[in-house]
């Protein structure tokens, strides 16, 4: 029974639905466009950007049945900075560009006609638009306004129309929230691989990047279009985002190059980013024109990874210029019902290549470290295999590298004619491989020489060096013991002391200066201890400064190889130290 009533119901009801106005036009598509001073164009709405321009008129006829025409309204979706929308000659309302722009409707606008504006057959529709001016902030938000398009129908019907667009507008945004928290979790990653990396500068600023980006611009844009919130928090910010990404993105370019531009410079650079910014694409053409010089520093400097990083961004700033006028390429990209805009997604692209080029430049680093470790553990066993054991005899010997090798030398060999000592002490400029490699050479030199006299000693070691240094020198003192007699040539090295006085030596330049130099000798008594220090004694500093120096070298000069050596390493140690003593075999 109570069925029966319902199919009564909707029987009668039938006719009285049937008369509901259900007139719908969707006035999507082509208008005509006329300009002042320019011939008559057209123009497709629903515009998906926004770009600077001047006032135009656009214009569109439509044919109407001769029922259902009370009761309508237009549905308009934001279009430049302000319009007016005129039916038939009649305006009906629009966008005032008074109208605060932070409270446009993002739904659109649903203007009510009165009834009787509309009439069977043709009907005029007129839209006078102010245009968009320069610095507008709506040509800053293009790319998140929904794409409303334009209708004809009733007004609940297109309230309704307008909600379900901005339903679609809010699921093709969808990769907003993902992409703030793939940023966010970029940041925190940087900030992790920045400890202890030599890239540590540019991986801190890089994550302040992302950090920035994602917390004050993405995260904000996503609770505007998905939570409703005011977009004036994010307007306000828009000054500082610009500041902040231009000195970011800069910042860890220049770190990577390693290129310090002066002050001013970066000053009047970053200053100006918020002007540079306002008009939208002349930001990029600078970026681009920067970021090209520093391309350009990068491959004169051959820095692989500075390359690879400068290519990335020049690929984004050319991205923000394709979707900028005059290009106006898509910058929202439809997936089926998602949306992806390119330019948040090459974000995702930087910070994913910035990881993964570190990464694999950190393995190389790794990789050369171990590489060069190694042959410095070689180094070092072959330099300890070229020195002779610590005593023999009357001559103790000490040697304290700096590093895992290092240029100071010393030898004790017997006279070639079996009758007496050779002591030989040197000091190679410069540390490391290099100056191992030039120990090497002279202690075969010194192995193979052909003369025990000390002055054609040096003579040989000085062509020896001659022809190893690019630049660089040797100090070296050389010694003949002949029973009580000591023959002594030296090459600018630290003269000698016995029994705590310096022996009065004549002077020499270093090896390796001058090819043709002739050395003198000196001769002299062993009366009680010869000592032998490189530099790195006398030029031992201390927290404060301070020098080892002569004095107290003089002073120490009496004590054991090993005494003395320490007492320096222990005042502080910057170079090599190496101690030679001999001592007359009665001598205590």
């Amino acid at each position: 029974m109570p069925g029966c009533y319902l199919i009564a119901l909707l029987v009668a009801s039938g006719p009285a639905l049937a008369q509901t106005p259900q007139v719908y036009i969707d006035l999507s598509g082509p208008w005509t466009r006329a300009e002042a001073g320019k011939p008559a164009g057209t123009m497709s709405l629903p515009r998906h950007s926004i770009v600077s321009e001047p006032p135009f008129h656009l214009e569109r006829s439509v044919r109407l049945p001769a029922e259902g025409l009370d009761g309508l309204s237009l549905l308009m979706s934001p279009l430049g900075s302000g319009y007016l929308v005129k039916v038939n000659g009649t305006p009906v309302g629009g966008l005032r560009s008074s109208h605060p722009w932070w409270a446009v409707p993002e739904t659109g606008v649903v203007l009510p006609l009165p009834d009787g504006l509309l009439h069977e057959g043709e009907n005029r529709i007129e839209v006078e638009a102010e245009g968009t001016r320069e610095g507008d902030p709506l040509l800053a938000m293009h790319s998140i306004l929904p794409f409303i398009s334009p209708a004809l129908g009733e007004a609940g019907e297109l309230r309704g129309l307008a909600e379900g667009q901005r339903s679609a507008d809010q699921l093709a945004h969808f990769y907003l929230p993902v992409n703030a928290s793939i940023q966010l979790l970029f940041a925190a990653i940087l900030i992790g691989m920045s400890r202890g990396s030599r890239y540590r500068k540019a991986l801190l600023w890089m994550a302040l990047y992302f950090f920035w980006v994602a917390l004050f611009f993405d995260l904000l844009l996503t609770l505007e279009i998905f939570g409703g919130i005011s977009r004036t928090p994010r307007v306000w910010l828009m000054p500082i985002n610009q500041i902040v990404w231009v000195i970011a993105l800069t910042e860890a370019s220049l770190a990577l190059v390693g290129y310090s531009p002066p002050a001013w410079l970066r000053v009047a650079y970053y200053g100006s980013a918020p002007l540079y910014t306002r008009g939208g694409p002349a930001s990029a053409y600078i970026r681009l024109v920067v970021d090209g010089l520093l391309l350009g520093l990068a491959i004169r400097r051959q820095n692989r990874l500075a390359i690879r990083f400068q290519a990335i961004l020049i690929g984004y700033d050319l991205l923000t210029v394709a979707i900028a006028p005059p290009f106006l390429l898509p910058g929202l990209l439809q997936l089926g019902p998602l949306g992806f805009h390119v330019i948040p997604g090459y974000r995702v692209l930087i910070g994913l290549a910035l990881i993964l080029i570190v990464v694999l430049q950190s393995s190389k680093d790794r990789n050369e470290r171990e590489r060069l470790a190694g042959e410095l553990e070689a180094a070092r066993t072959l330099q300890q295999e070229l020195l002779p054991d610590a005593t023999q005899g009357d001559v103790q010997g000490v040697y304290r590298p700096a590093a895992e090798v290092g240029g100071d030398f010393w030898q004790v060999l017997p006279a070639l004619d079996g009758r007496g000592q050779l002591i030989a002490i040197g000091d190679v400029s410069g540390k490391g491989l290099r100056a191992a490699m030039v120990v090497s050479m002279l202690i075969g030199a010194l192995r193979n020489r052909k003369s025990d006299r000390p002055a054609a000693i040096l003579a040989e070691l000085n062509q020896v060096a001659a022809s190893a240094l690019n630049g660089g020198f040797v100090t070296a003192s050389v010694a003949l013991i002949e029973g009580e007699q000591v023959i002594i040539a030296n090459a600018g090295h630290p003269e000698p002391y016995q029994d705590g006085r310096e022996v009065s030596l004549k002077a020499g330049l270093p090896l390796g200066v001058d090819r043709e130099f002739n050395y003198e000798e000196c001769y002299s008594l062993l009366t009680g201890k010869l000592t032998f220090v490189t530099d790195g004694v006398i030029e031992a500093a201390d927290s404060k400064r301070e020098l080892f120096g002569f004095q107290r070298t003089r002073e120490i000069s009496t004590l054991s190889a090993r005494e003395i050596a320490d007492a320096a390493r222990a005042w502080g140690q910057n170079d090599d130290i190496t101690v030679v003593t001999v001592r007359r075999g009665d001598a205590r």
